[in-house]
């Protein structure tokens, strides 16, 4: 093997560590906040609707340090605010599943970096 050859394969490696380090801390700094919004559409008799038509009913933002912000659904029935429970558990499902999935990806980024400091 060449010198030159030897050259290139470390800046190609150079080159994927910073691409590796960049995308890390791309997911890291996304890891600072969990944000989840649940959205309702009208659907047609046919089954049809518009992805663009789609309006929030629920939203919750969980951010590291603990604080939460919840919007839940209500509707007005007669004047009297009344909780939508069919759509706040839809959201509340939504909400755990997601940070089922950041709690995952935390442990895989914990993980990558423990194994690249044994190298």
């Amino acid at each position: 093997m060449t010198l030159t050859t030897t050259n290139k394969k470390t800046q190609d490696l150079q080159q994927a560590l910073r691409q590796a380090s960049a995308a890390l801390a791309e997911q890291i700094s996304d890891l600072t906040s969990l944000k989840v919004r649940t959205l309702w559409v009208k659907v047609s008799e046919d089954g049809a609707f518009k992805e663009e038509d789609a309006r929030p009913v629920a939203a919750t933002t969980i951010e590291l340090d603990g604080d939460t912000t919840m919007i839940i659904p209500m509707r007005d029935e007669n004047g009297v605010l009344v909780r939508d429970d069919a759509l706040l558990e839809v959201h509340l499902g939504s909400v755990k599943s997601a940070m089922e999935y950041r709690q995952k990806l935390i442990e895989t980024i914990i993980d990558t970096v423990r194994q690249a400091r044994e190298r």
